[in-house]
């Protein structure tokens, strides 16, 4: 008899979960023919870690995690992407209504703070994508869901469906992936620096770093366009160590004393990636900066 399954082994990078997570779609598929994938993204973690500490919030995802699994039918599958990001898979799939219902009981199970936990209240944002035929490919069916997770939360809408117009309009129309590469190839793309200032009266002033993209056919590209679109192909990781690697460059002509420092924002996904101690080494040690300037946040 089937039984519901969640992946539970640990994953090196999100590219390897995703491979791990088309290869159980793809048997998924073969056994169950018609399914949708709802790609879940937990929202609001950052504020739980500074608030409640690694160990009681590393236990509130785990029961998160514990709980989303407990709403796998025989069949279903939860396939972890990252610490904060599941794929829910369900199979056997009858209708969008049956889709809708196990969006609505995941919204259920975030709002319940569980007791004796941490009670700062956590939000979800849900992208659903449904494969229209058994051959569908699996890899298209995540990037599908991907895409309704971040037209979701532009929308700021808890729970979206994958459309076809979307890919038009976040990918396609103006081809932002490939242009977006080419940018980050060239060195097109610019950090402007907005002053940060102490308001006990200090002279002293830091900066905080915000990237900005002027394409040459289209023009301005949003930050939250083009970043979204960075975190959907892969691109997130160039897109930090660009902006790691232009800070100190701006931090290596601020000479004047006190040496102000830049703040960095980082993508949380990056963040725990070991590479980037390497990357910030790196870059301070090309530039001479100290490297206690550049600041991630």
């Amino acid at each position: 008899m089937a039984t519901s399954t969640t992946i539970r082994e640990p994953v090196a990078a999100t590219a390897t979960a995703v491979a791990n997570a088309a290869y159980h779609i793809d048997a998924a598929k073969a056994k169950n023919g018609n399914l949708a994938v709802l790609m879940i993204q937990v929202r609001d973690v950052d504020r739980l870690y500074a608030s409640a500490g690694h160990l009681a919030a590393g236990r509130r995802i785990a029961h998160l995690q514990e709980r989303f699994a407990g709403l796998a039918r025989p069949g279903d599958l939860l396939l972890p992407i990252g610490d904060r990001k599941f794929a829910m898979v369900l199979a056997g799939l009858r209708n969008r209504g049956h889709v809708q219902l196990a969006a609505q009981q995941i919204l259920r199970i975030v709002e319940q703070a569980p007791a004796n936990s941490a009670q700062l209240t956590l939000r979800v944002n849900i992208g659903i994508a449904i494969a229209p035929h058994p051959q569908e490919d699996s890899h298209r069916l995540l990037q599908a869901a991907e895409i309704a997770l971040v037209n979701g939360r532009r929308g700021n809408h808890a729970v979206a469906f994958h459309e076809l117009k979307d890919d038009a309009r976040l990918l396609s129309e103006w081809n932002l992936e490939q242009r977006l590469g080419d940018a980050l190839e060239a060195g097109d793309l610019e950090l402007h620096y907005q002053p940060k200032v102490s308001l006990l009266g200090s002279n002293h002033v830091d900066a905080e770093a915000l990237m900005r993209w002027h394409d040459a056919e289209h023009g301005p590209i949003p930050p939250d366009t083009f970043i979204a679109v960075a975190e959907l192909c892969g691109l997130i990781g160039d897109l930090t160590y660009f902006s790691v690697q232009r800070a100190c460059r701006q931090l290596s002509l601020w000479t004047e004393a006190p040496a102000p420092c830049i703040a960095v924002n980082i993508s949380p996904h990056i963040a725990r990636n070991p590479e980037l101690i390497d990357a910030i080494e790196s870059a301070t040690g090309i530039w001479g900066v100290e490297a206690r300037r550049p600041v991630l946040q």
